[in-house]
């Protein structure tokens, strides 16, 4: 994932982000994420521009934005850039319950261990 600065990209961010999609290259704007709540100081802070997610298309991406004519290779169809996205939301997902099982377990076994020494403690004082 390579960013492409606001002082390569000519005319408006949100267009640019659109044309690229056009044509089959995988990107999304900086400011998808300003919208988000927790997350809207951050991307409002960070260096505006283009987000390519494929590090293929960069170079393409790139091509297009200064001629928007050019021919590329690298193009995918809507149904390969969706297809994409899924998957890398699918993989986050899983990631991250797989992260909040794990933490929720040891949590879990440290308070049983906290509570098994507090009670053995307990018994042996009485």
């Amino acid at each position: 994932m390579k960013l492409i600065s606001s002082e390569n990209i000519p005319g408006n961010i949100s267009d640019s982000v659109q044309f690229l999609r056009s044509k089959g290259i995988l990107v999304s704007g900086t400011d998808s994420y300003a919208n988000i709540p927790r997350y809207s100081h951050a991307a409002k802070s960070m260096k505006q521009g283009i987000w390519v997610h494929l590090n293929s298309q960069y170079s393409d991406a790139l091509l297009l934005l200064a001629k928007p004519n050019a021919e590329i290779k690298s193009g995918l169809t809507e149904e390969q850039m969706l297809a994409i996205e899924t998957e890398a939301k699918s993989a986050l997902f899983k990631a991250s319950s797989l992260f909040f099982s794990r933490l929720a377990t040891t949590v879990l076994v440290l308070f049983l261990i906290s509570f098994a020494a507090y009670t053995l403690f307990n018994i042996y004082k009485a």
